[in-house]
């Protein structure tokens, strides 16, 4: 891994902060109220525009071949999959790790009167093997470890040498349809992108850089990466 920079260890120190303490409760989003239970991460910062975009993504591949089967990974609260799922044709599936992350997503789901099939367990061990026409995955950012994360709600925002991506990327070809999509949301700045980048090439994928967005997260500035991945 890159030498971790002043400002790195800064924004590490500042997501250790907010998940230790997150806030919880009936939070905005675009426009709607979600549920966003204790050790779950707000749905702030990068969801709204994740969000958007797969929405996008889905209403193509409903318009090519009649209906999307999504899966997001790591979905926290839900807010991502769960706009995804308003989408007529889609036919949508969340994971996370984390059991509280995947209540949230069920509450949610209750909540703004969507269907969405929830599991719970570290990236796909509890997925039974199928097919998807979309997968995304909004990765934890920081991939080094300032001590003191290794709670299961702190898989939000670390992933100590991308140990869950290398496993992510390993096993997602069993799942991804001949013609599926795979996003993962990144940053310029969070992430070792040398690493990340090396990681996604050495298990077969290909990527561009889909969409980016400029983003602001307690004080740091930052841009927001949506990289798309083709197996080789």
């Amino acid at each position: 891994m890159s030498e971790v920079s002043e400002q790195q260890q800064a924004i590490a120190a500042a997501a250790k902060e907010i998940i230790s303490t997150n806030p919880y409760g009936i939070m905005d989003f675009r426009g709607q109220e979600i549920i966003i239970l204790p050790k779950v991460f707000p749905a702030d910062c990068t969801t709204p525009f994740l969000s958007e975009r797969m929405s996008e993504i889905a209403r193509d591949i409903v318009k090519q071949n009649g209906s999307c089967k999504a899966l997001e990974m790591g979905a926290g609260s839900g807010a991502a999959i769960l706009t995804v799922a308003k989408e007529k044709g889609v036919e949508a599936h969340a994971s996370d790790i984390n059991p509280m992350s995947s209540l949230c997503v069920q509450a949610n789901a209750m909540f703004w009167g969507v269907d969405c099939q929830v599991y719970n367990g570290s990236v796909f061990e509890a997925i039974p093997e199928q097919k998807f026409d979309l997968i995304f995955w909004n990765i934890p950012f920081i991939p080094h470890d300032p001590g003191g994360v290794e709670a299961v709600e702190f898989r939000a925002g670390f992933d100590p040498g991308y140990k869950f991506q290398r496993n992510f990327l390993e096993t997602v070809p069993r799942y991804l349809s001949s013609e599926g999509r795979l996003f993962l949301g990144a940053d310029r700045e969070m992430c070792d992108l040398d690493e990340l980048f090396g990681l996604i090439e050495n298990c077969g994928f290909s990527h561009s850089i889909y969409k980016e967005n400029p983003e602001s997260w307690r004080g740091f500035d930052f841009t927001y990466l949506i990289i798309e991945l083709k197996q080789k």
